[in-house]
């Protein structure tokens, strides 16, 4: 089974060498990594380049069209998905395609730890995030399918806004074969993606600890009032992806 990582940044690129090195030092390799982002920068250019990854520029706003020229060159048949600021533990790659080859399943969702940049560390705020999300995070595997009623409830509390891209793993027939709908997404790819694999088969979550979410002045939570602006118009955008979703 070969599996592709595909990264994405945009407008961002504080954190995106953490991110690239992650994917280069894991333990058993991606057989494809696909960057893409809309700037030139020598220093993580000549670092993709070193490790003949596929570097795609790319200046859409939609989030759909930015990541689907990437969706469009997959050779792996998974896809692993990781956003700039955030970075993967070093067995993450050998672990999904472990749970791909053993398991009947469309989609792997892990658990995540947290990176938490200065001056956050102390912030109540983020305290009480991280307790929401460990609240609301199983701390067992479990397997999904979406078309029994009694799991409605876990897949709304566990998707949208309290995940992120940079959980999720895909089947990439489930998510090619869906590009077109893909770039009318405004900004839900965390929505997209497990209801693309919802109608594809089976759900995986893992209680292991696979991907390192970065907390920072950027990050989806409101630390200050221009914060909160930034959320609401990412709410707005994202009124129509859930309708489509």
């Amino acid at each position: 089974m070969r599996a592709t990582v595909i990264i994405a940044a945009y407008k961002r690129r504080d954190f995106l060498m953490d991110a690239l090195r992650s994917v280069a030092n894991q333990v058993k390799p991606a057989d494809q990594v696909i960057v893409v982002k809309d700037f030139y920068d020598k220093e993580i250019d000549d670092f993709i380049s070193r490790n003949r990854w596929v570097s795609i520029i790319n200046d859409k706003v939609r989030y759909g069209e930015f990541v689907a020229p990437a969706i469009e060159e997959i050779k792996g048949d998974i896809v692993l998905f990781l956003e700039d600021d955030d970075v993967f533990e070093r067995e993450k790659v050998a672990i999904v395609k472990r749970a791909f080859l053993q398991r009947n399943i469309s989609y792997v969702h892990n658990t995540r730890s947290y990176i938490i940049e200065e001056p956050y560390r102390r912030s109540e705020i983020v305290l009480n995030v991280i307790r929401y999300l460990e609240g609301i995070t199983p701390k067992y595997d479990v397997i999904i399918n979406t078309f029994e009623k009694h799991v409605d409830r876990y897949l709304v509390r566990y998707r949208d806004i309290v995940s992120t891209v940079s959980l999720m793993s895909i089947r990439s027939e489930c998510i090619k074969e869906k590009v077109q709908d893909l770039k009318k997404v405004n900004i839900s790819l965390e929505s997209f993606i497990p209801a693309v694999a919802s109608e594809c088969g089976l759900l995986y979550h893992t209680k292991l600890r696979l991907t390192r979410y970065r907390i920072h002045s950027s990050s989806s939570i409101s630390f200050t009032k221009i914060d909160e602006l930034r959320v609401l118009r990412n709410y707005a955008r994202a009124i129509k992806d859930h309708e489509m979703v």
